[in-house]
This record gives C-alpha cells, sequence and structure tokens, in this order.
C-alpha cells in the first residue's frame, strides 16, 4: 500500500484548485487534487508541502486534516 497526500486548496471566494496530469501521465489529460507520494520517513503534511512546492512552485501553510 502506497501513502499519499492530496491538498484542497481554496481561495477567498471558495474557488478550490485541481490541476491536469500531464500528456506523459499515467491517466494523462484526468483532474485531480495536487498532492504525491510520501517518502520514507517523511511526514504526510511535509509530503504535500514538497509536492506542492515541486509541482506549482507555492508554499503553503498545511490546515486541518480533511478525509482518509
Amino acid at each position: 500500500m502506497k501513502v499519499v497526500t492530496a491538498g484542497v486548496i481554496r481561495n477567498d471566494t471558495s474557488e478550490i484548485l485541481l490541476v491536469r496530469r500531464g500528456p506523459s501521465e499515467s491517466l494523462s489529460g484526468y483532474w485531480e487534487f495536487p498532492g504525491g507520494k510520501v517518502e520514507f520517513n517523511e511526514s504526510e503534511e511535509a509530503c504535500l508541502r514538497r509536492e506542492l512546492k515541486e509541482e506549482l512552485s507555492i508554499e503553503v501553510d498545511i490546515g486541518r486534516f480533511i478525509a482518509e
């Protein structure tokens, strides 16, 4: 089993950010919440922060946990 994270990112008007998978990725063209796989010895919060920095070049404060 792989542990993954996904971020639900909202702006001030409650719009939610989704990202589209690239043409070279599996399920290309599908939409998803940004995030990724948790690496060895990495917390879920650290994973989400790292993935958002790598994929979207944004730095975020991690909020509350929503669902599992």
